[in-house]
């Protein structure tokens, strides 16, 4: 299997960055304990159905999404991304959260700060503390 498909699913790996989400899209961030799924607030309300099984505007609190394989494709792709990185570290069962775009403070804790490569709140961005480092290391 190539390292970014599951079976027929080609997965693209974006840079930790708010810039490289779309308000369109659906992103699925794995920091090694969590799989967080945002929802993007234009993603459209039929896809969010088909992958999650909830109508959103029924579902309005989404921690209590129980993430279930359903009967359509899209659900079956997603699933089966999900049980593809599973399996690479079986020594731990990574839970799902699921979070919107916008949905604070539940976003900004799971998902912003999770963004290292974006500058926030007065602090250095991941490439600039890895170019002080080498910096100093080169002094």
């Amino acid at each position: 299997m190539e390292p970014n498909k599951v079976d027929d699913v080609s997965l693209k790996r974006l840079p930790l960055t708010f810039q490289c989400l779309d308000t369109g899209g659906l992103y699925l961030l794995d920091d090694g304990f969590t799989f967080l799924v945002w929802l993007g607030r234009m993603l459209p309300p039929e896809l969010v159905n088909n992958i999650l099984g909830v109508s959103l505007a029924n579902f309005p609190d989404l921690s209590k999404i129980v993430l279930r394989e359903c009967d359509n494709e899209l659900s079956r792709n997603f699933m089966k991304i999900l049980r593809s990185l599973r399996e690479k570290d079986p020594s731990y069962h990574q839970l799902c959260r699921v979070v919107r775009q916008g949905e604070q403070p539940r976003e900004g804790y799971l998902l912003l700060s999770n963004l290292v490569e974006d500058q926030m709140a007065g602090t250095s961005s991941y490439v600039d503390w890895i170019q002080q480092i080498h910096r100093q290391t080169q002094s």
